[in-house]
């Protein structure tokens, strides 16, 4: 499968027949690339813009009875609640994209009479290290590992790791980053 170039297309978007869904979800953590999958499908496919967008985002997700736009782009998915209307919108005749930090399992429960399409951002082991490669950081299969065994695949989180110290390494930025900084984060 070849995928696009200008985006680090590691789920091959630009090869969907999104016209034809109703529902596309992307599922990871915080800082994996989902809003940036949603940014890209927009622009891949001028058609969504044609038929009229409307974006929704903040923690939670507010119901009003009707959006004018048939398409809603939807970031922070976060609870239970919010996948219910994600379901309610489509069954009014939406068509939604949206991010979520529910799991692909749980989202496909709740939407099991819709026909959509479900990613994980967090699940493209190489999406890291191509990231990291375009800037002239040097990395090793260890040094990867240890990344995405704490902190998970997050673009952001990783950035943060890199910023920290001046390494051209991610094993000198990981160590550097370890001895002298706590960073927390809660995966789901």
């Amino acid at each position: 499968m070849k995928c696009d170039s200008t985006y680090d297309d590691f789920l091959c978007l630009s090869e969907l027949d999104l016209l034809e869904k109703r529902l596309v979800v992307f599922t990871g953590i915080s800082g994996s690339g989902k809003s940036s999958a949603i940014q890209y499908l927009v622009s891949r496919f001028p058609e969504i813009t044609k038929q009229g967008v409307e974006s929704i985002a903040g923690e939670r997700l507010k119901w009003k009875s009707s959006y004018s736009a048939r398409w809603l782009l939807v970031d922070e998915v976060v609870s239970l609640r919010d996948a219910w209307i994600i379901k309610q919108l489509v069954e009014r005749g939406h068509r939604v994209i949206a991010a979520s930090h529910l799991s692909v399992p749980v989202f496909k429960t709740i939407c099991l009479s819709i026909d959509g399409l479900y990613f994980r951002t967090d699940d493209a082991s190489d999406k890291l290290a191509r990231y990291i490669s375009n800037q002239g950081v040097e990395y090793d299969e260890s040094s990867m590992k240890q990344f995405i065994d704490q902190f998970g695949q997050s673009y952001t989180t990783l950035d943060v790791v890199l910023g920290y110290c001046q390494s051209k390494t991610l094993a000198g930025a990981m160590e550097y980053f370890s001895r002298h900084c706590t960073l927390s984060l809660s995966r789901q």
